[in-house]
């Protein structure tokens, strides 16, 4: 009598396998072989350790950003892992360590990114870590360079990669682009030659995050490949095949930016002509913005605090604290929390119509857990 675990993972396989085989490129057929390392190398961006923190998805998002930014620049540059998080927290008004990849995309939408040693990473998670005005608007410059996020597959805890979407990936990859996914990952992680070895259904845990950087297509693995990927858990590139990327892969996105053209009759506008006081008053005006909109919702979360703490109620807030028959007042509105998610190194990123803007929502998985942090 086949045991029910191997039976499953058996069944796992065998369907991975023929979705992979009948999957074709969306143009032409692919190469047999893709790495993106020699690029990722050559832009000085060395695979990363996230430590005991729960922060995959952040370092597999940050790792895509400073790809397409080295790609544009021609030059690499690390990027603070630590600024995303807070970003991602700020945004979604959340504080966690960790997040999903839409939710870090909003982070990134709304306060940019800064330089690794502007905020370095930290062995531990410090809520109460805040980066300097000044960092934020440097880290907000990088919004002028049209980064975009694309999706390949929204996050689903239920379902693997179809075919269409494996040759996606792969062609993605072939197009010099790394693709970040979010996997379920096995609770007990093995590996054989660097390769990851696939668990039956039972065995695997919601999840973890890694970058695609390659393919290898090869009829003897499992599916007919394996995908190549940073680990930031190891700082260690390793493999996947196909069959497991086809039954767990929850998630996948990948970035690059916009390529604008300038018509050879329109001028480049110079910014020489620029006055020092008008660049003066400008950065001002900046300063005071981005002060402003920390500080109220800075209030708007103290706000929030005494609300659920009982001690002061919503209505003593609106009518009391905040008097909209004076003349020229207008109530404070402040953005109530969402339910609490799950900290941890969470692979499921939320799949929404507008992953930027769009609130997020979570389909239930059952025989699932959250994988803790680490």
């Amino acid at each position: 009598m086949i045991h029910e675990s191997r039976f499953g993972l058996l069944l796992v396989v065998f369907l991975a396998w023929r979705a992979a085989l009948s999957a074709t490129p969306p143009q032409g057929d692919a190469p047999a072989d893709v790495d993106l390392r020699p690029a990722f190398a050559k832009w000085g961006l060395s695979p990363r350790i996230q430590g005991g923190r729960g922060t995959c998805s952040v370092f597999t998002i940050t790792g895509a950003i400073e790809y397409a930014l080295a790609h544009k620049r021609d030059g690499g540059t690390r990027l603070s892992v630590e600024y995303l998080n807070w970003a991602s927290n700020k945004a979604i008004n959340e504080m966690r360590d960790g997040g999903f990849f839409s939710d870090l995309w909003r982070g990134f939408a709304a306060y940019g990114i800064c330089p690794e040693p502007n905020m370095p990473y930290r062995d531990k998670f410090d809520s109460a870590l805040i980066p300097d005005i000044d960092t934020i608007l440097s880290a907000r410059t990088l919004l002028d360079e049209g980064l975009r996020l694309h999706w390949i597959k929204r996050w689903n805890v239920n379902t693997g990669l179809t075919a269409q979407q494996l040759a996606e990936i792969k062609h993605m990859l072939d197009s010099g682009w790394p693709v970040c996914g979010g996997f379920r990952w096995p609770r007990n992680v093995q590996w054989k030659d660097d390769l990851l070895v696939t668990p039956p259904p039972d065995g695997v845990i919601d999840g973890h995050s890694v970058l695609i950087v390659g393919y290898r297509d090869d009829p003897g693995q499992p599916g007919g490949g394996t995908f190549m990927f940073r680990n930031s858990q190891s700082g260690r590139d390793a493999w996947m095949t196909y069959a497991y990327a086809c039954a767990y892969m929850n998630d996948a996105v990948w970035i690059d930016y916009e390529q604008q053209t300038i018509a050879p009759s329109e001028p480049v506008k110079s910014t020489e002509h620029v006055s020092h006081e008008a660049y003066l008053f400008h950065l001002g005006i900046n300063r005071v913005l981005c002060a402003y909109r920390l500080a109220s919702d800075t209030v708007c979360n103290a706000l929030e605090m005494l609300v659920q703490s009982g001690v002061m109620s919503d209505r003593h807030i609106r009518d009391e604290t905040i008097s909209p028959e004076r003349p020229g007042a207008k109530a404070i509105q402040c953005s109530s929390r969402g339910p609490a998610r799950t900290n941890g190194d969470i692979a499921g990123k939320a799949s929404t119509p507008d992953a930027e803007h769009a609130p997020v929502t979570h389909p239930t998985a059952d025989a699932i857990s959250v994988r803790p942090p680490g």
